[in-house]
């Protein structure tokens, strides 16, 4: 059975472990592979149910709640997740991966003290775990201390400068304060990283646009363009920004 899994025989593997249940129905591995033959198949009632068996027979077995957090997130299930991911914890209570996976899915969830709880813990156990301090500052954000995340985020670019997340989150909370000119850098080297996101160049060209910088608006709205010809937000700004630059020459020239 283990072979046809490795070679991709699916239903050859299948009948293989079905008969070795037949012939010892506590074979806690047989339950586990099956378990996993039908989340390939996108089974997921029948890949929980061999999950659960496994688990009868092995009750702190760390594959099988992995295996089971897994197709739990990825069918929206979410509060069978933090149940499983939560005992994952307690199998292993140094396992990094899982307090982060625990904190993203409370911040998913909008329980935002949960999330914070399992980021800190992530941090706690690898300090270098970027990801869970990128969600520690999302935690923040969202509890409103919008000084402690912009601090948890700076100190992620000065540590990794070449990583996006960082600079357009902290733009996003500079831009919601309304501190639009101190978001600008950040976004300008945000493109630098990525050249070709859309989203942080319409957000760039949009406060260039409001503060009147037309020249550097155009230039990055024609950018959006170039990336995406079809882009209707590029070309509602164009035109927006002709109108007035009209509007304005035509009263000069009444003037």
């Amino acid at each position: 059975g283990m072979i046809n899994i490795i070679k991709g025989n699916g239903e050859k593997a299948r009948e293989l472990l079905e008969k070795c249940l037949e012939l010892d129905p506590k074979l806690q591995e047989a339950y586990h592979n099956l378990g996993s033959y039908y989340t390939s198949k996108q089974e997921i009632d029948k890949a929980e149910d061999m999950y659960m068996k496994s688990l009868q027979i092995d009750p702190n077995n760390f594959n099988t709640y992995h295996n089971l957090a897994t197709i739990y997130i990825q069918t929206d299930q979410l509060s069978k997740a933090k149940r499983a991911l939560e005992k994952l914890l307690q199998i292993d209570d140094n396992n990094h991966q899982s307090a982060f996976i625990l904190g993203t899915i409370f911040l998913t969830s909008k329980e935002y003290y949960p999330a914070m709880a399992n980021f800190l813990y992530a941090l706690n156990l690898k300090k270098d775990y970027h990801d869970a301090r990128i969600g520690l500052a999302e935690a923040y954000y969202k509890l409103g201390r919008y000084k402690v995340a912009l601090k948890e985020l700076d100190e992620l670019i000065t540590a990794i400068p070449e990583q996006l997340t960082p600079y357009i989150k902290a733009s996003l909370i500079l831009i919601e304060l309304g501190h639009n000119s101190d978001a600008v850098p950040l976004l300008e080297k945000a493109i630098e990283i990525h050249s070709t996101n859309l989203e942080i160049i319409e957000m760039l060209a949009i406060i260039y646009e409001q503060e009147g910088n037309k020249e550097r608006s155009e230039e990055l709205y024609q950018e959006m363009l170039i990336l995406d010809p079809e882009n209707k937000s590029a070309s509602e700004a164009l035109e927006r920004m002709e109108k007035t630059f009209t509007d304005i020459n035509n009263i000069s020239t009444v003037n």
